[in-house]
């Protein structure tokens, strides 16, 4: 299954390469939710008891949104509600799925928003009834989101599996395996098992990749709208546009070109309607991500570990000026007439500049470099470079679970572990990078065709 193929081999009429890798992928979405059941159950259920969520590893951002942002209330998405509720850092896309997520899960319980507006978040949050609506919300975002990852990898998995074969056909070689072995990473990915799902960010992956897959396949106005879509929904699907204006910049084509259009009228579309739509609420996951100051598991965090400590306004403005200068670099990388190099290599490189200059703490970037790197990354070493750069990410997650839950600080307030595990993890982030650039511009490999003329099996 995952050696060449003999020339008289005869695939089973029914296990295709693509569903043997999704039933990969149902078995790693089993283990992920049954690791998280016992944080779920028992009167002192781990997802309502911080910091023990982050020692048991039952960090999950879902059951406590319900209560936090207004979504037991049935409050409208964004909505200004007096400073009642947390200021939600979800993007306007998203908090309209969550919003609609909780009003199914109220119905499937028989839930009544009446009154609960009254009554303080603390105790709203020990309500049975409320924490069995959120048990239900959590549930039906985790589907939706192990929905999402289904659908990437079986969209990933057609496009290495023809490309791999179109390579193979102008090469004059072999069959070739029935599953190219760094599938198997992305089917049943440790960052997923070991991290699960605690937030939204599986939906914005999934049409960043969608956009970007069918642009590869030539369909520009699908591929705009999805990546506009998938713009307006999360920051860091900025690396699909960066790839897209080096391309264009490059190679003047039509079809990225289009795409280009596309994303930015659906995005401009998108921002405006939810900045008329809220009273301005939406712009405010971007104003906090500029007043925050530094996450502590981000680059800023370490900075100020070492005791380099700039003031949380500065740290906005700089981490903006860092990610203007990635996109800068990337398009600038794109541009280099010697090399030929992959966007998907592109969109890897943005990937790991925009989170090592974010000023919050993004553990879902191994979800969001994964899909890109399986793509791109073409090289005889794949299956190891990206098996070491996922064990780097789950040891990087190990000890920002440990931070959080105060486990390895010592007596002067240091926390050296946690140090080394954001260093193994900014490390790690960059050289998967580089390995998959280098393998992307390889001299002995067969030129790849420009994004705007993709190879078709």
């Amino acid at each position: 299954m995952i050696g060449p193929s003999g020339v008289r081999a005869r695939p089973h009429p029914w296990w295709t390469p693509v569903r043997l890798l999704l039933a990969a992928a149902v078995v790693a979405s089993l283990v992920t939710v049954l690791r998280s059941v016992p944080c779920a159950t028992g009167d002192d259920a781990a997802w309502w008891d911080p910091p023990r969520d982050q020692t048991l590893l039952c960090a999950n951002d879902l059951p406590r949104d319900y209560v936090d942002l207004g979504l037991a209330e049935g409050v409208l998405p964004l909505a200004d509600e007096g400073g009642r509720h947390q200021p939600s850092d979800l993007s306007a896309p998203v908090a309209t799925l969550a919003w609609g997520t909780a009003a199914v899960a109220r119905t499937l319980r028989g839930g009544d928003t009446a009154g609960r507006d009254d009554v303080p978040l603390e105790t709203l949050s020990e309500r049975p009834d409320v924490r069995g609506e959120a048990l239900a919300y959590t549930a039906l975002a985790t589907l939706l989101q192990l929905l999402a990852f289904w659908l990437v990898v079986a969209l990933v998995a057609r496009v290495v599996r023809r490309e791999e074969a179109a390579e193979r056909s102008v090469l004059g070689g072999g069959r070739g395996p029935l599953v190219p072995s760094r599938l198997w990473w992305l089917a049943a990915p440790p960052v997923l098992v070991v991290g699960g799902l605690a937030g939204w960010s599986m939906v914005p992956v999934a049409l960043a990749v969608a956009g970007f897959v069918a642009w590869r396949s030539r369909r520009p106005v699908l591929a705009g709208v999805l990546c506009g879509v998938a713009l307006a929904s999360a920051g860091l699907a900025l690396a699909v546009l960066v790839a897209l204006v080096a391309v264009v910049l490059r190679v003047a084509g039509a079809v990225a070109t289009r795409v280009l259009a596309s994303t930015f009228v659906t995005w401009i579309v998108l921002t405006t309607a939810a900045f008329v739509l809220t009273g301005g609420e939406s712009s405010a996951a971007l104003t906090q991500a500029l007043t925050a100051g530094r996450g502590p598991r981000t680059t800023w965090g370490l900075l100020a570990a070492v005791g380099v400590s700039p003031e949380p306004g500065r740290v906005g403005l700089l981490s903006a000026v860092g990610w203007l200068l990635v996109l800068v670099l990337v398009v600038g990388l794109g541009q280099v007439r010697r090399w030929s190099i992959d966007p998907a290599a592109l969109v890897v490189v943005s990937l790991a500049g925009l989170v090592t200059v974010s000023t919050v703490d993004l553990p879902a970037q191994g979800l969001w470099l994964l899909p890109f790197v399986v793509l791109a990354h073409r090289g005889p070493t794949a299956v190891r470079d990206i098996g070491l750069w996922q064990l780097a990410e789950v040891l990087a997650h190990l000890t920002g679970a440990w931070q959080a839950a105060g486990a390895t600080v010592a007596i002067d307030g240091s926390d050296p572990l946690a140090v080394v595990g954001l260093l193994l993890r900014l490390a790690a982030t960059w050289w998967i990078a580089w390995r998959v650039v280098r393998a992307s511009t390889r001299d002995d490999r067969p030129a790849r065709l420009p994004a705007d003329q993709p190879v078709v099996s």
